[in-house]
Parts: structure tokens; sequence; C-alpha cells
């Protein structure tokens, strides 16, 4: 909340949203899988061109593995601009306040997501 000139609160403006990612890619103890890149790239793209703030979270925090079978060439990954940086670098979904966001996404792939 914001304090107005009149002094009331006012909501402040909320384009705040949480994406949760996994951080296992493993299946049966080998590094298998991953979250989807495009299920989690295409939303990314769209939500920061329509002016929001993204959060990209995981429950480890730090990198977040992509299925190596949607791994993109290079042309096509240029195309989603910073969406992979943001996946190397994740926080911690812990360590967040769930009340600040507007929205929460999670992106598809075949991984659990959990700390395990």
């Amino acid at each position: 909340m914001v304090q107005t000139d009149r002094g009331h609160a006012a909501q402040q403006d909320r384009r705040q949203i949480l994406v949760v990612v996994t951080s296992d890619g493993m299946i049966d103890g080998r590094p298998l899988t991953g979250m989807w890149f495009e299920e989690f790239a295409i939303p990314y793209q769209v939500l920061r061109q329509r002016g929001f703030d993204v959060t990209v979270a995981s429950p480890r925090g730090g990198i977040s593995p992509v299925d190596p079978r949607s791994r993109l060439t290079p042309d096509a990954s240029a195309a989603y601009g910073d969406a992979a940086t943001w996946l190397d670098t994740t926080v911690r979904l812990g360590d967040q306040r769930y009340e600040r966001f507007q929205a929460i996404l999670f992106p598809g792939g075949l991984p659990r997501c959990d700390a395990g």
C-alpha cells in the first residue's frame, strides 16, 4: 500500500508475476529432463512485453534445468530474448512473499517441482 496525498491508502500498481519453475532435472538419478523451454519462454516474453515485472523462482533457487529435447537452435533462442538467462539465476521460492504478486504461473515439463 502507498499513501496518497489525501492520506488514504491506495493499492500499489501490482504488475508483479511469479513464475515457478523446477529445480529438478533428474529421472532415476540421471539428468534426463527439466522444464520445457518454450513453456517458460513464451509466457515470460509476453508478460515482459506487456509491462509486467517477472520474478522467476524455483524450490532451491539457482539454475532451473531445461529438458534437453526442448533446447532451441541459437537462432531460435535469440527470438526469446533474455528468457534463458533467468533460468540460470532463479530466486528461492521459499523466500518469496506471495501477497506481492498479482498472479503465479507454473510452466510445464516432466519434472516434479519440489526440493527433493
